[in-house]
């Protein structure tokens, strides 16, 4: 595809609240306004912590809410393509995403919380590159109609951020 939208790669961050006199402090700062995502085995209780928290489940139903949003798109093409019985080429899709496990030695919590992290990146590189290709066919390129190939409740002219549940689930983030 060529486009990965600035999502290339994730941070990850490991604090030791037994060692680390300024452990709470660090994820004051580090997780002000942000949603949290946690590794397995992982959990907030006793942190400062009341915003919204993600887990790999939320990342893999991330994952399968674009693969609902892109049989949408291709249906919405599928449909324009026997409307107007020509040949229309069909969206390129990205490879599914798939989380990398760190194993033996590597199971590390830092190595955990990298792989939970590239995750969601790659998540989030495909739910773009997804959206780009229904941004595509929303206005004719030679005439500039719109709708053009998507009906109405796809013909959005911007990318969204995210697709409409996780979006829910990201965006209950405290702001104060």
């Amino acid at each position: 595809m060529g486009d990965d939208f600035g999502v290339s790669h994730g941070n990850a961050v490991v604090v030791d609240l037994e060692r680390d006199p300024e452990a709470t402090a660090k994820l004051a700062s580090l997780t002000m306004r942000s949603a949290v995502v946690l590794t397995p085995g992982s959990t907030v209780t006793g942190l400062p912590w009341n915003g919204s928290v993600l887990t790999e489940a939320d990342i893999t139903e991330f994952v399968a809410e674009t693969q609902e949003h892109q049989a949408d798109i291709l249906a919405a093409v599928n449909r324009y393509r026997k409307r107007v019985k020509s040949k229309i080429v069909d969206p390129s899709f990205p490879v599914v995403p798939a989380k990398r496990r760190a194993s033996g030695a590597q199971d590390t919590p830092e190595q955990r919380a990298l792989a939970t992290a590239n995750f969601l990146a790659l998540a989030w590189a495909f739910w773009l590159a997804t959206e780009s290709e229904r941004q595509r066919r929303t206005v004719h390129p030679t005439t500039g109609a719109t709708p053009w190939m998507m009906p109405g409740d796809l013909n959005a002219a911007e990318i969204a951020e995210f697709p409409p549940r996780f979006a829910q689930r990201v965006y209950l983030v405290r702001t104060s």
